[in-house]
């Protein structure tokens, strides 16, 4: 886009490429790192569970803590990240998810957990609607391709992380994952500093959205639709997301490093499908390929949860996790593609807070239906919210349809 290659030129004249490129490479590897720990629960679930004894109901409680800190947080940084430099809110993030991981490794109350690991959960919640803010100022191009490969590097990294963390749960236990884990966050923090220190707040030019150009449709109706149907696609995901590894140790046998292991695959899935989806988006467009990846969740999960042979998890997990993940590049790229007021950290930390917030009580209601009907059937149900989001989807591209043929409409006359 026009206002994002001269972007780039203002970067590149000021900061030189390799500064750029570095500056770029640490924004991929971040969102990496805090996407593992989004899922650092899960991972350790099934094992605090038997070494804590407690109920699946104490663990939803853990997990929708968490996540309710990220929604609270992803709204009010993404409401900050337009006004200031986002790397401050990054690198504070990195540093309060650590202390929350290091700290929650040397407890054994459950009280005391979830007070930890609200403190991590808002540590977490900084990431993403900061850094979407600063796209334009690390000279991303708003397009499906970019969106793809952002969406990789998260993908890419939770592989690597659920086989490491798989390997270090067998034999060192969860506090060593913890710990290790929140170090990791402190060196990013660190190079978060040292690489920004001298980024400056973003002018005020710089806080309306790309997408807010002369000549583009508003969001009218659309924005509160797609939020509805992303959130309910998202009260799936999570659900299925963090109870995966424990999924498969009570209900399929497995151990629970070997659990870690196959829960990986939900991760290689999202790293094939992001690039291509990305790709495919800039051809074909955000709607029929987010409309095609939403609709494939809802019976993947129904598939995911009948007594199939093991051999056959692993291509249901790589393709149930393609399509979660694969809607996420697209779903972004519609995002800033809607003309609106608000800044696009705003927006973003809109989607993100709300994501989080409905999502927070998915793991809660999953563990108490779980408890009662059996994980199994805990799936079953929870395949539904992902199907009525699709047919919102359906209502809103429809919608979108007609706004935009009347836009043209408009414009030709005007013309």
């Amino acid at each position: 886009m026009k206002r994002s290659a001269e972007t780039a030129t203002v970067l590149l004249e000021h900061t030189g490429g390799k500064d750029l490129s570095a500056r770029r490479i640490l924004c991929w590897t971040g969102h990496g790192l805090n996407d593992s720990f989004f899922f650092l629960l899960p991972l350790i679930l099934p094992v605090i569970l038997a070494q804590l004894h407690m109920q699946l109901r104490g663990a939803g409680l853990i997990v929708s803590a968490f996540l309710c800190a990220a929604a609270v947080s992803s709204y009010l940084s993404g409401r900050i990240a337009d006004r200031l430099a986002s790397w401050k809110l990054i690198a504070t993030g990195f540093v309060l998810v650590s202390l929350g991981t290091i700290s929650a490794s040397f407890v054994a109350s459950l009280p005391l957990l979830i007070t930890l690991f609200v403190v991590a959960g808002i540590g977490v919640g900084t990431f993403h609607p900061s850094t979407y803010a600063q796209f334009d100022r690390l000279a991303f191009p708003r397009t499906g391709r970019a969106f793809g490969l952002f969406e990789l590097w998260g993908a890419a990294t939770l592989v690597l992380m659920f086989f490491v963390n798989g390997t270090l749960l067998g034999g060192l236990g969860w506090q060593s994952v913890l710990r290790l884990s929140g170090a990791a966050g402190l060196v990013m923090s660190l190079l978060y500093y040292w690489k920004f220190k001298n980024e400056e707040a973003y002018q005020p030019a710089e806080r309306q959205s790309c997408s807010a150009l002369e000549g583009k449709p508003g969001a009218g109706p659309v924005l509160p639709l797609f939020f509805a149907a992303t959130v309910l696609r998202f009260l799936s995901s999570t659900a299925v997301l963090n109870f995966t590894p424990t999924f498969l140790v009570l209900d399929r046998g497995l151990a629970p490093n070997i659990a870690a292991y196959t829960s990986a695959l939900i991760f290689v899935g999202g790293a094939i499908f992001c690039p291509l989806v990305g790709k495919w988006a800039d051809r074909l467009g955000a709607m029929p390929l987010l409309l095609a990846v939403s609709g494939g969740i809802g019976p993947l999960v129904l598939l995911l949860s009948l007594p199939l042979p093991l051999w056959l998890m692993a291509p249901l997990l790589v393709l149930l996790g393609g399509f979660i993940t694969g809607a996420a590049p697209v779903q972004n790229l519609f995002l800033s593609g809607l003309r609106s007021r608000l800044g696009i950290g705003t927006v973003f930390g809109m989607m993100m807070g709300l994501i989080a917030l409905i999502a927070s009580v998915s793991p809660l209601v999953f563990a108490y239906l779980a408890e009662h009907l059996g994980i199994a059937a805990s799936l079953r149900l929870f395949s539904l919210p992902a199907l009525v989001g699709l047919a919102v989807l359906v209502f809103m591209f429809r919608i979108e349809r007609k706004r935009k043929l009347r836009f043209s409409s408009n414009s030709e006359n005007a013309g």
